[in-house]
């Protein structure tokens, strides 16, 4: 992939983050906190739904894509049993009209779970849609798919807000709907014709049977289940044991700090391609602690920044959510620290260790719940955003371990002290940010500079490496 067709795919996370950045404040001042908190359950349900009803045969159709014959068949074995499925079951539970309404929201609604119905629907097909664009690298249609969702949100609030005197929920899942409907009507128009083969073609013998392609896929459904786990239990834990309120808290600071995924995705389209690429000639150990040690100045100075400027985000929010400000630190903590485990971990997908890349997610998701329950009684959504952060550096420690063993063993004694830093720096932030106030800054300003001082040794050195 030339840097061309990286920076076009490069356009939709970010262009996605500068919108998201501005629908959240503008959803957080016209809406009600507590339906604000809804829709991030519906956030979790339409996740949930895509891990569970896609079989695995979303990852099965991108492994096979390349070297199958008929993509359109391929294509069609892979959407209609989830599809099928999903459909299904979503009738089954439109038999009891209220149900999705009061599992999601604690809501009796008929019209809410209708809603729901098509938002799942929409967002299955969304999720097969985007995957034959980022197959047929069509990298700009890939990066307006990614940002037609988050228009049509804006767009259909301010119609809302402009238009009506009320602040409903229905408003916002209306909302959320029409935006997953318009990359289905939008981008399914722009790739129709993949759909259209794929829909009247007949299934011939030679594509892979479904049965092989489940095989595949399949067990992925497991560690996903357990990543899934991960940044989904906090806001489950929050609606039983807290209340909707707090988890608007929460949501809001996970979707400002949601812009660090952006670094996550550079790191997924260009450094793993790279180590994966220069493993079969052999990977100098080095190179991997000139990788990790960069990645790591990186989000020790975002943790820092973010430390030290959170107060900021008190200006742009409605006074219920002050305590977000102290939040957003430990919410970094799962882009951040993942991130890294990718990085220090990659050890696990170059030597085809699925075992235990799954082993440590259900490890980590363990410590996730865990913390989940000690934590969110007494704190709510400060504790919500301290157990993930918590969990995620559990999943850095083991990946990084697991890798070592399985492939190159390096030295991870700055890594492990700087993160765990980070993150018990974070989640006192969090649990405790209004009365340490004055000495976790003097701690942030430490960490920043420290950053700031390692990116500068280990960044030309790392380029220079690779550039050898």
């Amino acid at each position: 992939m030339n840097a061309r067709k990286i920076a076009a795919f490069a356009v939709g996370p970010i262009g996605s983050a500068a919108l998201g950045l501005l629908i959240v404040p503008f959803t957080a001042w016209y809406f009600p906190a507590e339906d604000v908190g809804r829709i991030a359950m519906l956030q979790v349900a339409i996740s949930f739904c895509l891990l569970l009803f896609s079989l695995g045969l979303d990852q099965a159709y991108v492994r096979e894509f390349h070297e199958s014959a008929d993509k359109a068949a391929l294509l069609k074995r892979c959407v209609w049993p989830g599809l099928s499925l999903l459909t299904l079951s979503l009738l089954t539970l439109l038999a009891w009209p209220s149900a999705l309404s009061k599992l999601l929201f604690d809501l009796e609604s008929a019209t809410a779970s209708a809603i729901v119905a098509a938002c799942l629907v929409c967002a299955f097909l969304g999720r097969f849609i985007a995957l034959v664009v980022r197959m047929e690298e069509r990298g700009l249609i890939f990066s307006f798919s990614q940002i037609l969702p988050k228009l049509s949100v804006l767009a259909c609030l301010t119609f809302f807000v402009i238009g009506s005197t009320q602040r409903q929920l229905t408003q916002l899942l209306i909302a959320n709907a029409i935006s997953l409907l318009s990359v289905v009507v939008v981008i399914g128009w722009m790739t129709r014709k993949s759909w259209m083969s794929a829909t009247i073609c007949d299934t011939p013998s030679r594509v892979i049977p479904l049965r092989q392609l489940l095989h595949f896929g399949s067990p992925l459904i497991l560690s996903g289940v357990a990543f899934w786990g991960m940044i989904s239990l906090d806001r489950i834990f929050l609606k039983e044991l807290s209340t909707f309120e707090s988890l608007a808290s929460y949501s809001i600071a996970a979707s400002f700090a949601g812009i660090a995924v952006i670094i996550q995705s550079i790191f997924s389209t260009i450094w793993a391609p790279m180590i994966y690429k220069k493993s079969s000639d052999g990977v100098d150990p080095i190179l991997i602690e000139k990788m990790v040690s960069t990645i790591l100045s990186v989000v020790v100075v975002i943790f820092a920044t973010s430390g030290l400027l959170s107060w900021i985000i008190k200006t742009i929010l409605p006074p219920q959510y002050i305590d977000v400000q102290f939040i957003l630190v430990a919410c970094l903590g799962y882009p951040l620290l993942y991130t890294l485990s990718e990085a220090s971990g990659i050890g696990l997908g170059i030597t085809r260790r699925s075992r235990e890349t799954m082993i440590a997610a259900v490890a980590a998701l363990v410590v996730n719940g865990i913390a989940n329950f000690l934590l969110i009684p007494n704190f709510g959504a400060q504790g919500a955003a301290s157990a993930t952060a918590i969990s995620f550096l559990a999943l850095l420690i083991l990946r990084t371990e697991m890798a070592k063993r399985a492939w190159i063993n390096f030295n991870t004694t700055t890594l492990y002290l700087m993160s765990s830093t980070c993150t018990a720096l974070s989640v006192a932030t969090a649990l405790y940010g209004k009365q340490l106030e004055a000495p976790l800054q003097i701690c942030w300003i430490v960490m920043l500079a420290m950053g700031i001082n390692q990116l500068r040794k280990k960044l030309p050195r790392f380029s220079k490496s690779v550039n050898r």
